[in-house]
């Protein structure tokens, strides 16, 4: 049977706990693109709680960083960290933070987000990976492109 998510059989197990939520519950284990998918989702909650005010979804990113430094500090095996999406949920939730009710600039900031993602430029990926610890690497790089897609969101709404 083919399916869109690769989980393991003992996912849900009392022992995955952190790795669950650091999936972002099964997110992380999508065959196609995992990371831009949970991007997308991201998107799209944010939407559905723009309308609750944008400090609920400040208090969400907030929230969404303090667990990811904490989870990434819990999975031990490397071979885990593939599946590790809740940073990219992390940077997108950055990416879209001063946009609750402008649903085109939201898409436009996934849009850059993504393409930022996917082709994470080397120098600055190789000038965290060499600042920080690699645990904390894996977070600050998507935090990083987080903020400099609303920077570049920003820039082009004004300009447009």
């Amino acid at each position: 049977m083919n399916s869109f998510f690769n989980l393991p059989a003992n996912f849900f197990n009392k022992k995955n706990k952190y790795l669950v939520v650091a999936s972002l519950f099964g997110l992380g284990y999508f065959k196609y693109y995992p990371k831009i998918v949970t991007a997308f989702v991201v998107t799209l909650l944010a939407i559905v709680f723009g309308y609750f005010g944008n400090s609920l979804i400040v208090f969400l990113s907030a929230l969404l960083i303090i667990l990811s430094f904490f989870l990434v500090e819990q999975i031990t095996k490397p071979s885990s960290l593939k599946f590790f999406v809740i940073d990219v949920a992390t940077g997108q939730s950055l990416a879209i933070v001063i946009f609750p009710h402008n649903i085109p600039l939201m898409f436009l900031s996934f849009f850059i987000f993504s393409a930022l993602t996917y082709f994470k430029p080397p120098f600055i990926i190789n000038l965290i990976h060499a600042s920080f610890k690699p645990n904390t690497a894996i977070i600050m790089d998507d935090i990083i492109i987080g903020f400099a897609s609303l920077i570049l969101s920003s820039l082009l709404a004004i300009l447009i």
